[in-house]
């Protein structure tokens, strides 16, 4: 689906964008940092960089998107708590749904009952639908 490959691709620009930008100025992002992982310093900050530049990818790869989905949310999910509540923190939780809505199948009668039967499915290695 166009619709999908588009939110994928938004979210790959972003996560890119951000862990290369860790590598390129970790001064101006270790200052962001709350205080308990500023202790880490540079190393925290590069690895953080790496995570979310492998997230970015995996975001592109069509049989590996919901991995680096799923990756985004954790990252989201810790950057908007400790952001609290400020501009920052509001765009993080836009990302945040745009990241989950990859962890469901886009399909155009979406119910709940059809999400957890193609995940069932999934789980037991048959493709989604079947």
């Amino acid at each position: 689906m166009f619709a999908q490959w588009l939110v994928r691709a938004g979210l790959a620009i972003v996560f890119l964008y951000m862990g290369v930008d860790k590598f390129a100025r970790p001064d101006v992002w270790l200052v962001q940092m709350p205080e308990f992982l500023r202790v880490y310093g540079l190393n925290f900050m590069f690895v953080l960089g790496g995570i979310e530049c492998l997230i970015g990818l995996l975001l592109l790869v069509r049989s590996y998107f919901r991995l680096g989905a799923l990756g985004a949310v954790v990252i989201l999910v810790g950057a908007i708590s400790t952001l609290g509540v400020n501009d920052i923190a509001a765009r993080d939780v836009g990302l945040l749904f745009g990241a989950v809505a990859l962890l469901l199948p886009w399909e155009h009668h979406l119910t709940p009952r059809s999400v957890v039967r193609n995940y069932l499915s999934m789980l037991k290695g048959k493709p989604p639908g079947h």
